[in-house]
């Protein structure tokens, strides 16, 4: 019987590098912009042109994926440049279209005068919801992740060609390729079940801690702000904790 493997998939295209705001650094960021499409395939070959489902725009110093409009920008640069330069080519506008935004930064740096308690609120709220598409997507997305795949090759590389090397029994062989095996199917069950708690400790978590820790929110703010994100239903609401939160501000404290 053949089978043809085929269907839709999305697909990211980068689209040029311009300069924006970003809400995680806190300031103008030299940031790449990407489309998303959901293009046909079969056995994972795409062709033809797929439809544009929206638009990203990634962060080239923090690396956090947040919406993008292409109608801001003048243009797209080819490569990466000095920020000077892509804001001169790109988006010659964005300081004086973010002048009150990057004034709140200024005074959030400079601690005074104090924010209005709202706006301090607005301020922690975004943070989450600038984070939201990356939780989004990571979590979406399957749970096989580089550390699943290096533990995989090891099992192969050591089962077929190390250990019959090593071991010139065929019994005894046989029995500690089964024990092998046995101990890595445990691994790889393991690494799948916190492949999303890694991904968070290793790119959500030391973000949030080094964009809230200026404005400084405690436990109970972190919570009212979580539960706020999970009524909304966003993944961040649920994925996020707020002992690992605390626990990530002190460090970068």
């Amino acid at each position: 019987m053949f089978v043809i493997w085929w269907g839709t998939r999305k697909v990211v295209n980068r689209q040029g590098y311009a300069a924006d705001f970003c809400p995680i650094c806190r300031e103008v960021a030299p940031m790449l912009i990407c489309n998303v499409e959901m293009a046909n395939h079969v056995y994972s070959v795409v062709y033809g042109k797929g439809e544009t489902i929206g638009h990203f725009a990634q962060c080239q110093n923090c690396r956090s994926e947040l919406p993008a409009r292409l109608n801001k920008f003048r243009t797209l640069a080819d490569a990466i440049a000095p920020l000077v330069t892509l804001v001169r080519t790109t988006n010659p506008t964005v300081y004086e279209t973010e002048k009150g935004r990057l004034e709140i930064e200024r005074m959030i740096k400079e601690g005074t005068p104090p924010l209005p308690r709202d706006v301090r609120f607005e301020l922690m709220l975004e943070k989450f919801h600038a984070v939201e598409p990356e939780i989004r997507n990571r979590l979406d997305a399957s749970r096989v992740d580089r550390p699943f795949i290096a533990t995989l090759a090891a099992y192969i590389v050591a089962a077929l060609f190390i250990l019959p090397l090593v071991i010139r029994d065929s019994m005894r062989l046989g029995q500690v390729q089964v024990y092998l095996l046995l101990g890595t199917f445990l691994f790889l069950g393991y690494l799948m079940l916190t492949a999303h708690s890694r991904f968070l400790s290793a790119s959500i978590y030391p973000k949030l801690g080094a964009a809230l820790r200026p404005l400084k929110p405690g436990p109970r703010e972190l919570d009212l702000i979580l539960r706020l994100l999970t009524q909304r239903r966003l993944m961040a609401g649920t994925a996020l904790k707020v002992k690992q939160l605390t626990g990530w501000l002190a460090r970068t404290g």
